[in-house]
C-alpha cells in the first residue's frame, strides 16, 4: 500500500506548490505580446485583401474602358466629303483652337463620329471621345477618364452647323445626370492619358484631324493609362504633381517620343504614388467605314 506524504514532508510541498506572482505577470506579458503579434498578422491580413481588391477593381475597370474604346473605334465613321467643314471629323489631342480643350487636364484625348447611338431617332450616329478630367473641388482631389457620348438626337450635336463640335459647353459636362448623353466617369483615379495614331506608313502622330488628312482614319491608335489603386488615391492624391507642358505637334513623332514623355512624368511621381501607380497600354485597329 502507497504511503501518501505526509504535509511537512518536501515532496507534498513540491506537489502543491502554487504559482508566484512574478510567474503570473511574465505570464500575462506573454500572453498580451501573443495577442499583439495575433492583431498585427490579422491587420496585415487585412490590409492586403484591401490592396488586392483595390487592384482587382483597377484592373477590371481599365479592362472595361478598353472595350469601350474598341467598340466605339470599331464603329468609328469616315465621311464622303473629307474637304467639308461640316463632315465628320477624327480629332486626336486637338489644340485650344478648336473649343473646349482648357476643360481637360491632360492635352491627350481624343473625340470623333460612330454608330453607337442610343437614341436613334435622328440615326445611328453620335459623338464619342475620351479624356482625363481633374476636379480639385474634392479633397483629396478627383481624376477621372471620362467618356462622352451625345447621340445626333441631342441639340449639343453639331456636326452639320459649321461649328466646333468639341464645344466647351459639351466638355463642362461633369457628371453622369443624363446618361445616355453623357456616360460619364469610366475609370477613377486615371491620372493620366496618352494617345497617339498611327498612319499606313506606321508613322506617329500625337495629333490628328481627319479634317487635314483628307478624311483619313489613322490606321491605329496607341493608348496608354496610368492609373492608381484606390487606397494610393485616397491617401496620397493630394501630392499628385501637375503634368508638364507636352508638345503637342501634328507632325510625325520619333517612336519613342510617347514612351519618354509618359516614364519622365511616373518619375516624377512621390514614392507612394509612385508606388501605388500602375501603366496601362494597349493598341486598337480603325477600319475605316463611310458614313450612311
Amino acid at each position: 500500500m502507497t504511503q501518501l506524504p505526509r504535509v511537512n514532508d518536501p515532496a507534498w510541498k513540491r506537489s502543491n506548490r502554487a504559482f508566484s506572482l512574478l510567474e503570473v505577470l511574465v505570464s500575462m506579458v506573454v500572453f498580451a505580446l501573443l495577442l499583439v503579434l495575433l492583431f498585427e498578422a490579422l491587420s496585415q491580413m487585412d490590409m492586403v485583401g484591401q490592396t488586392v481588391h483595390a487592384t482587382t477593381n483597377r484592373v477590371d475597370n481599365v479592362g472595361i474602358a478598353f472595350d469601350m474604346m474598341r467598340r466605339d473605334l470599331s464603329n468609328a465613321l469616315m465621311p464622303f466629303e473629307p474637304g467639308s467643314t461640316n463632315s465628320l471629323q477624327f480629332l486626336l489631342s486637338p489644340s485650344s483652337n478648336q473649343g473646349g480643350v482648357d476643360k481637360i487636364q491632360n492635352p491627350h484625348s481624343a473625340f470623333w463620329q460612330a454608330a453607337v447611338a442610343s437614341d436613334l431617332t435622328a440615326g445611328d450616329v453620335a459623338i464619342v471621345g475620351y479624356f482625363v478630367r481633374l476636379d480639385k473641388t474634392e479633397l483629396p482631389p478627383r481624376t477621372q477618364l471620362c467618356r462622352l457620348q451625345i447621340d445626333a438626337s441631342n441639340a449639343d450635336f453639331l456636326i452639320g452647323k459649321n461649328a466646333n463640335w468639341l464645344d466647351e459647353h459639351i466638355l463642362s459636362r461633369n457628371t453622369a445626370a443624363d446618361p445616355p448623353e453623357y456616360a460619364g466617369l469610366v475609370v477613377d483615379n486615371a491620372i493620366g492619358l496618352w494617345m497617339r495614331a498611327v498612319d499606313e506608313d506606321g508613322n506617329y502622330y500625337a495629333m490628328w484631324d481627319s479634317r487635314e488628312k483628307n478624311g483619313k482614319l489613322p490606321r491605329a491608335l496607341e493608348v496608354v493609362l496610368l492609373v492608381v489603386d484606390s487606397r494610393t488615391a485616397a491617401a496620397h492624391l493630394g501630392q499628385l504633381p501637375e503634368l508638364p507642358a507636352q508638345n503637342l505637334t501634328a507632325t510625325p513623332q520619333s517612336p519613342d517620343a510617347m514612351d519618354n514623355e509618359i516614364q519622365s512624368y511616373f518619375d516624377s511621381l512621390p514614392d507612394p504614388l509612385k508606388k501605388g501607380a500602375r501603366i496601362f497600354r494597349t493598341k486598337f485597329s480603325i477600319a475605316a467605314r463611310h458614313s450612311k
